[in-house]
């Protein structure tokens, strides 16, 4: 039996999906039978595979914006001027 430790720390593979070699953290098909046997038999990891669902659909709303083209430009412009107020502050 496959403990709530190791399924925790799976529980993202197991909502990506991640089943390939080519992932970060994948899962066997072995190992998914294994962790849903446990997942339907632990209230805890069932609470905590819920959790980490509704987050991942809560994220899946957002959209991503795009940076304004001019971002980089004005980092640098600011960053310079308090480089310059700190050489003018400190005699």
């Amino acid at each position: 039996m496959v403990s709530c430790k190791i399924v925790e720390k799976n529980i993202d593979a197991m909502l990506d999906g991640r089943t390939d070699k080519s992932a970060k953290k994948s899962i066997t098909a072995k190992n998914w039978k294994i962790f849903n046997k446990h997942l339907s038999s632990c209230e805890q990891c069932q609470k905590s595979y819920k959790e980490s669902e509704n987050v991942k659909k809560a994220l899946g709303i957002l959209r991503m914006r795009e940076c304004p083209p001019d971002l980089e430009d004005n980092i640098k412009k600011r960053i310079a001027e308090q480089e310059a107020r700190k050489k003018h502050c400190v005699r």
